[in-house]
């Protein structure tokens, strides 16, 4: 795993956050949801995730739409809004910040069981954007059947993200985790614990860490990193990548205009063991480390090419 905080002293007028937003946030589903309503007509959903920036102007988009939207969809609406759109986010930090709406309430003691946004530290200037939140979750399965069981996981961590002089966004995400009690088989179900080498071959705790750094100005982009995608088109599914996959090691170099995109994407895959038979060796088999195991080169190469015919006619 690596993570690269590259600073470059910058000149551009324009200021937004450029960073990507991780597909395991629910907006997604609610943009994939108005998509298919119609309101976001002109809006691509095959490539996961988008910058954070792309995820603001496309809730602006649905609430200047708001009248086709039901009473939920509304409030789902504001639920995003107050937490992604800096303009209407209210805080509760551990360190005082700086950011255009002021904090409500510290973290300690109102803030922690408030619906503000949690953070320790946030910070908005001419010169960067710093979002520094802490992480934690706690997840429990049933299975009922004839051999009933049920396990519960937890994870704790810190993600930090932000934009340098709007053009050089930063995203790095650290979470550590483990089975508190239950049944480990259960917990091998989940696909992004299965894996997991620590915690399906070694029987240790589990690490999860994501990061990347994107460039953007104007009509080029590129971002290095590892994080989860999706690509090609779909909902539970997608055509090339869909959500079970692990994290990708990946490059990325696009250019754009008003009615044209071209990105190229060059990432390394998960690759399973291989014995010396050649069979494959699934995470959680007996002997699946050693030297005598092989770990077969997979990559993924993308040429894509999107046509916007919005601003064709």
């Amino acid at each position: 795993m690596f993570f690269f905080m590259i600073f470059f002293v910058m000149i551009s007028p324009a200021f937004a956050q450029v960073e990507h937003l991780p597909i395991i946030h629910p907006v997604y589903q609610f943009l994939e949801h108005c998509e298919a309503k119609g309101l976001l007509p002109h809006y691509s959903l095959s490539a996961l995730p988008l910058q954070r920036g792309e995820v603001q102007k496309a809730l602006r988009i649905i609430r200047k739409a708001e009248q086709e939207l039901s009473e939920d969809e509304r409030g789902v609406l504001t639920h995003f809004e107050s937490e992604l759109l800096q303009e209407r986010r209210i805080n509760a930090t551990v360190c005082e910040s700086t950011v255009p709406v002021i904090d409500s309430k510290p973290f300690f003691f109102d803030g922690l069981v408030s619906n503000h946004e949690k953070a320790i530290y946030l910070q908005q200037d001419s010169l960067v954007t710093l979002f520094t939140t802490p992480l934690l979750s706690i997840e429990t399965s049933h299975r009922f059947d004839s051999s009933s069981a049920s396990m519960l996981t937890g994870q704790a961590g810190l993600r930090m993200h932000g934009t340098l002089r709007g053009n050089v966004g930063f995203f790095f995400q650290m979470t550590n985790g483990a089975l508190l009690s239950g049944d480990r088989s259960l917990a091998l179900d989940d696909p992004r614990l299965r894996q997991n080498v620590k915690f399906a071959v070694y029987n240790s705790d589990f690490d999860f860490t994501e990061s990347h750094v994107r460039y953007d100005n104007d009509w080029f982009y590129a971002s290095i990193g590892r994080e989860t995608r999706t690509l090609g088109a779909g909902f539970n599914h997608h055509q090339f990548v869909g959500k079970n996959a692990p994290p990708l090691d990946a490059l990325m170099i696009g250019a754009r205009s008003k009615t044209f995109e071209y990105r190229y994407t060059h990432a390394s895959l998960l690759s399973l063991p291989q014995d010396a038979s050649g069979q494959i060796i699934l995470p959680g088999q007996i002997n699946s480390t050693g030297s005598d195991k092989f770990m077969p080169a997979k990559t993924l190469v993308m040429h894509r090419a999107h046509i916007s015919t919005h601003f064709l006619f």
